[in-house]
């Protein structure tokens, strides 16, 4: 179960979400009865939620709390480019209306993940 949880907290590092606690994620059981980390939800004050910040150069606290336990857990960094983002702005924005623009949506995750790779 450390795998689903680390991507959910690599999730929550990039688009910056800062109100993970232990009602903003739950657990399933499959049809056998084994337990799992239950799919990712209450992002709602993820990204630029209280506006776009100055600059999208990254130092918040959730990209350096990640860093800092990346050496304490195995786990691979996954595989993010700005097309994927590109594509969950698209698809998001299908379903949502935003003023902020897909360029400033890429450039602020990849600093994180940038950060968060050159460890």
């Amino acid at each position: 179960m450390l795998k689903p949880y680390m991507d959910l907290i690599f999730t929550d590092a990039i688009v910056r979400n800062g109100d993970r606690h232990e009602f903003n994620y739950g657990f399933i059981t499959d049809k056998k009865g084994a337990i799992k980390l239950a799919l990712n939800f209450d992002n709602n004050i993820a990204l630029f939620s209280r506006g776009v910040p100055r600059s999208l150069k990254r130092g918040d606290i959730l990209v350096a709390d990640f860093i800092e336990i990346l050496p304490t857990v195995e786990y691979q960094i996954p595989n993010q480019t700005a097309e994927m983002i590109s594509e969950a702005y698209s698809q998001t924005t299908k379903m949502v209306e935003t003023q902020v623009q897909p360029e400033t949506v890429i450039s602020f995750c990849m600093n994180a993940y940038d950060q968060i790779c050159a460890v």
